[in-house]
């Protein structure tokens, strides 16, 4: 009936006598622990304890934890055990077998295969760390990625990205020495050229068994497994991959892995298209920094010819007057040119007005959503964007009205801790205008707050720059509309931005 009973739950069992003797085990544990049922019921206590000590990770621990058990024969255990070769978490329990008259006779052994779950709980704690990571440098965030990637699968990891036939190693992580050396690979002798043809997440779990992948040179030198997913640019092109590379063919790889690689990838892809975006503000930045020495030199050139027009108009002005009644019309038509021509170099010295023109703010806010929606993905914040099918058109200015967006959105997602979530909402107002207000679950405005929408450099956060919030009220000034601040009951915070209609 013991042996019925053994053979049919899925958990492994092994039953012993209080000298440790092994008196029954079933086809679970044996696979489990990787040994011969037959064998161990026939083995003394060391011969038994020998065979599964291989897969043991710490056998001080192991060793002293089942002394201290048997020394105890009416004591009872729950607790985890790790094994390695491949590896694998277990739920282990054991408790005493009594006999009809109370004696303790033996120790039942149970053990739960939980290393899928297990994963997956530490899957979820590794996304909501690298959902946090903040650097002003996406390099250092992307880098910091694959280091973790590397470490929780003890491999080596790798973001390439393709230039025509050669993969470039963007940021690499090894427990290997020398691979994180390593800059490049040709795209025919890398397992990547599957994962981008087929434009999809791959895995490789022994290349060893497909001709086609054995041929690689990954392969010959021994790194037989690998898995990787796609990474793609701002316009959904794939441009590289992100993946793991090693040879324990014999641990498997699952969908959960996949699933988690994916989601490291879309924050990969995130960070690597605002390392583009900086790269071409670094690039305006110098353009504009030369265009402003170039204003400036005009500027001064204006002054001085302002300057000098002025003065020459007035003797001009002058010396008409004096020859009013003596000169020819022909010197007279010539002074009078010559006054047109110092009222025109004035009249370009005066300053130009900001180009202010009618925008269309619901297309605005949708493209900004968009582009921050994989961000709030990534860190936990849910985001939603309410709006009426019609909203009046504003005054505004296109490129400066984005930016306004998306500096509240990186706020909002910044501040809020993930499960939370961010809501925008745009409407008419009852005066003629159109509100557009954001609504987060985070801990809401610092005292003071509104003294940032004044002065540049002021920020509570140590990674942050002081120049958000001073940016967002420079641009409802410069277009004529308000904003404000406020702290939502019981918690997060509110921005209400109005605009005015055309």
């Amino acid at each position: 009936m013991l042996a019925s009973l053994f053979a049919s739950i899925d958990m492994g069992v092994m039953l012993t006598d209080l000298e440790h003797r092994t008196l029954m085990v079933n086809r679970r544990f044996c696979e489990l622990f990787g040994v011969d049922g037959g064998q161990v019921v026939n083995l003394d206590v060391e011969e038994v304890r020998e065979a599964v000590r291989a897969r043991i990770i710490d056998l001080a621990t192991w060793e002293a934890n089942l002394k201290d058990i048997y020394d105890r024969p009416q004591a009872s255990q729950v607790d985890a055990l790790t094994l390695k070769h491949p590896d694998c978490t277990l739920r282990r329990e054991t408790h005493p077998v009594f006999d009809p008259e109370g004696e303790v006779v033996g120790r039942l052994w149970t053990f739960v295969d939980q290393t899928d779950e297990s994963r997956r709980q530490e899957h979820r704690t590794l996304l909501h760390r690298m959902s946090t990571l903040f650097d002003p440098e996406p390099a250092r965030i992307y880098q910091d990625l694959v280091r973790t990637i590397s470490a929780h699968y003890d491999s080596t990891c790798i973001v390439s990205l393709r230039q025509g036939d050669i993969m470039h190693f963007h940021a690499i992580a090894s427990p290997v020495p020398g691979v994180e050396a390593m800059t490049q690979n040709t795209l025919d002798e890398s397992y990547c050229q599957w994962c981008l043809a087929k434009n999809g997440p791959l895995i490789i779990q022994d290349a060893r068994q497909d001709e086609n992948y054995a041929r690689v040179m990954p392969a010959q030198m021994g790194i037989t497994r690998y898995m990787g997913v796609p990474i793609w640019d701002a316009e959904g092109e794939t441009v590289g991959t992100l993946c793991i590379l090693d040879h324990r063919s014999d641990e498997v790889l699952t969908e959960d892995d996949l699933q988690f690689l994916q989601l490291v990838a879309m924050r990969l892809t995130a960070e690597l298209e605002r390392e583009a975006q900086i790269r071409d503000l670094e690039r305006n930045l110098a353009e504009v920094q030369t265009q402003l020495i170039q204003s400036e030199k005009l500027a001064v050139t204006g002054q001085l010819a302002a300057t000098i027009a002025h003065d020459v108009r007035n003797i001009v002005s002058a010396m008409r007057l004096d020859l009013e009644d003596s000169a020819s019309p022909e010197l007279l038509d010539h002074l009078d040119r010559f006054g047109v021509l110092c009222h025109r170099l004035l009249s370009y010295s005066r300053p130009k007005k900001l180009e202010v023109a009618s925008v269309d703010l619901a297309n605005v806010l949708r493209r900004t959503v968009d582009l921050f929606a994989k961000h709030a993905e990534i860190a936990g914040i849910k985001l939603t964007l309410h709006k009426p099918e019609q909203i009046p058109p504003v005054r505004a200015i296109e490129d400066r009205l984005e930016s306004l967006f998306a500096n509240l959105i990186l706020n909002a997602i910044q501040s809020t801790p993930a499960g939370g979530q961010l809501v925008i909402e745009a409407a008419p107002t009852q005066d003629g205008r159109v509100a557009v207000i954001f609504s987060d679950t985070g801990p809401g405005f610092p005292q003071g707050i509104e003294d940032r929408l004044k002065r540049p450099f002021a920020s509570s956060r140590a990674e942050g720059f002081g120049l958000g919030l001073y940016s967002c009220g420079q641009i409802m000034k410069e277009i004529g509309g308000t904003i404000q601040l406020e702290n939502a009951n019981p918690s997060g915070a509110r921005v209400i931005l109005e605009f005015l209609t055309v």
